[in-house]
């Protein structure tokens, strides 16, 4: 398997949980949200990078794997955890 993760609709709860339970096993993390601003502290903390990605788009989420391969290559795994607020 590959050594990194892509997470889609990062944020503070389960998803930076597993960020950095991937992080200490050595694993490459990117992380994906439509506010990536909001994922500074934690991209810092764990030397991931990050991706603007709205996942309601088929555009933005073909964006985002066209701009994760190059930078940290192909998904060796792959949390989708988006979250809709109301």
């Amino acid at each position: 398997m590959n050594k990194n993760a892509l997470i889609i609709g990062a944020g503070f709860g389960l998803s930076a949980l597993v960020a950095r339970l991937f992080s200490a096993k050595g694993m490459k993390i990117g992380l994906a949200a439509q506010n990536t601003q909001k994922l500074t502290a934690l991209a810092n903390e764990i030397d991931a990078s990050t991706y603007r990605c709205d996942a309601t788009t088929p555009e933005s989420a073909s964006d985002l794997f066209n701009k994760f391969d190059p930078n940290i290559g192909s998904p060796g795994l792959l949390i989708y955890n988006p979250n809709v607020m109301l």
